[in-house]
């Protein structure tokens, strides 16, 4: 699941205990928005419960053209990193017997149907 999409599940689940209105995704995208405008200041935001976003720096590296197989200089930038702070998703043998046996739908088949006689062609007569 998207980080979007699990932030937004977990917002609604608060907002519904608390008798608050849905979020939408217009709104959940809206804060990420917000948190890269102040990740790339280079400060970190944890938001608790969820997790925690910093900019990353990646050093210059050296890099080969595929093309040509010359080295070429590939420059440095900042990335965005994510660390969950959730912990860890664990699945009993119960809820793991019911993902192994996928609820089959029962098929139906029409009756069936007698073949029609199969019309019989005599042979051409001989002539002589």
């Amino acid at each position: 699941m998207a980080g979007r999409d699990y932030l937004r599940i977990k917002v609604n689940e608060i907002l519904k205990a608390e008798n608050h209105p849905a979020v939408s995704p217009e709104q959940i995208d809206a804060i990420f928005k917000g948190i890269a405008l102040v990740v790339t200041t280079g400060e970190k935001i944890q938001l608790q419960g969820f997790g925690t976003f910093a900019r990353h720096l990646q050093a210059p590296r050296l890099g080969r053209n595929p093309k040509t197989g010359e080295p070429l200089q590939i420059p440095g930038k900042a990335k965005l990193h994510f660390q969950s702070n959730m912990p860890p998703f664990v699945v009993t043998e119960e809820e793991m017997a019911k993902m192994s046996k996928p609820k089959v739908p029962e098929v139906i088949l029409p009756k069936a149907i007698p073949p029609k006689a199969a019309k019989v062609k005599s042979p051409p007569p001989v002539k002589s």
